[in-house]
């Protein structure tokens, strides 16, 4: 049909000419059955002349085609998707993002993506068809809100920067796609001296309330995986991480030293994780903090990375926190300071504090370090199994260790070193055949209440420095 010929197109024409099962409920309350409609083939021919044929064009076009109407009001618009110089695409739900031109069979959707993220408005919902390549960022978005991205595609990434970014934005839900990069080893590929690529990130909420990301999957991405900086309320549910380069979750975008500003509600629930680089996840001053349910797989497996990092869960200067019914496992290569499945400790003077540990389940790591003054910490109901070290404190202020099962290792709860160490409560713990000691207290542990512990096997079941008080103490909460 020649695109300068009118033609009397009624429901099911109009439908199978673009391959739509149904015409837009906005079409069909105007009528749109009984009007005259011009088709041409691609959205190229949406030219101001057609408007003096017909107010109505069906494009063919299978990627970008669709029903358009002309508003005059609109004419000097053009966002390369749903308004082309006044003709305004007729949708209900969804937008596609191949309505703006991009294809799984290019190489690079980078400016494709760009023009697609110009031309989101508040309430939309995009939709990612395909497996999408991009080089760059692809969809960045700021000062919107109730934005949805939905889709059984995603992107795959040759970044250098981040993937999605969303700033100073609300209610943003990305959920459904999946996002990768072209790397295949993303520990060696990335550059620790170039800050721009080593800080490369998957998604990054910045200043955000209300953001969710529930069931994706995201594999290979050289620096940070979920960024929540300087936001609130920010969940991550129900989704699959794999080989990832930096923090799989964090609140800080940069991790480079510098005081992230505070950030309140971070919600990590039933996601899977196997093999970071750094943290599965980051609290860095971060309040309210609810990390429930979570596979953490294989911590601290690179062998370059064993000694000071390789961390689970890692609690900098967080508060308010729960940590419950997760399961974490290492692979029992590193020493005695790496691999540790949380860390809960302060950051740049900020204290860690309120933080509650209980019905975790460890195997093959060092299990929860506790330092620097963190103050107000439940450790409790944990299984333990062949943990180098189970539970390690120093310089801590209120911290009750109780009703904990350790089997294994080479030491249960070891309190030696430091030189604050201020009330700490270790009751009914059961710990059994761990190869060095059960339980270590060092000389500074004075207001230690000790009672109620089982311990079987070990080779020192409960060491201390010699001091009477404090063996005095031991004994009498033993009794």
């Amino acid at each position: 049909m020649k695109k300068d010929r009118r033609s009397f197109l009624k429901g099911t024409a109009i439908a199978g000419a673009v391959g739509m099962a149904t015409i837009p409920t906005a079409l069909q309350a105007r009528g749109m059955t009984n009007w005259l409609c011009v088709v041409v083939d691609t959205v190229d021919e949406l030219t101001d002349n057609l408007k003096n044929a017909s107010d109505t064009v069906i494009v063919k076009d299978i990627d970008r085609g669709g029903v358009f109407i002309y508003d005059k009001d609109k004419s000097d618009i053009n966002n390369g998707g749903t308004i082309f110089n006044g003709w305004v695409r007729q949708y209900d739900g969804a937008i596609n993002a191949e309505w703006f031109g991009i294809s799984k069979e290019k190489d690079d959707n980078s400016s494709e993506f760009t023009t697609l993220s110009k031309a989101i408005k508040s309430g939309d919902t995009i939709e990612l068809k395909q497996i999408y390549k991009c080089s760059n960022k692809s969809i960045s978005l700021k000062n919107l809100e109730n934005i949805t991205i939905i889709g059984n595609g995603g992107i795959l990434s040759s970044l250098r920067e981040y993937v999605m970014r969303f700033h100073d934005c609300k209610n943003i839900t990305v959920r459904d796609i999946n996002i990768s990069t072209v790397f295949d080893n993303v520990w060696h590929d990335r550059d620790e001296n170039d800050k721009q690529y080593f800080n490369v990130g998957g998604i990054i909420f910045y200043g955000c309330y209300n953001s969710s990301v529930n069931n994706i999957k995201m594999s290979k991405v050289p620096g940070t995986g979920i960024c929540a900086w300087n936001g609130f309320d920010t969940s991550v549910e129900n989704s699959y991480f794999e080989n990832m380069g930096g923090n799989c979750f964090s609140s800080t975008e940069t991790n480079d030293g510098d005081m992230p500003p505070l950030s309140r509600g971070f919600k990590f629930h039933n996601n899977i994780v196997k093999g970071c680089y750094d943290s599965f996840v980051g609290t860095h001053t971060t309040e309210d903090i609810s990390i429930v349910g979570n596979l953490l797989y294989k911590v601290g497996t690179n062998p370059n990375h064993q000694t000071n990092t390789g961390y689970g869960l890692d609690i900098p200067g967080g508060s308010n926190c729960t940590i419950t019914g997760n399961t974490i496992i290492g692979n029992n290569i590193y020493n005695s300071s790496g691999g540790i499945a949380i860390h809960i400790h302060n950051y740049l003077g900020v204290t860690a504090k309120n933080v509650t540990v209980t019905g975790n389940t460890f195997k093959d790591v060092n299990g929860i370090f506790v330092r620097e003054q963190a103050s107000l910490v439940n450790i409790s109901n944990n299984s333990f199994d062949n943990c180098k070290i189970a539970i390690k404190v120093s310089d801590v202020d209120i911290l009750d260790i109780s009703n904990n099962t350790i089997l294994g290792g080479e030491k249960g709860i070891d309190a030696w070193a430091g030189n604050k160490m201020k009330r700490i409560t270790i009751n009914f713990n059961h710990i059994y055949n761990t190869t060095t000691s059960s339980i270590e207290l060092g000389p500074n542990v004075v207001e230690t209440v000790l009672s109620n512990n089982i311990t079987r096997g070990a080779g020192n079941q409960i060491s201390h420095d010699g001091n009477p008080e404090l063996i005095a103490n031991i004994f009498k909460k033993n009794l």
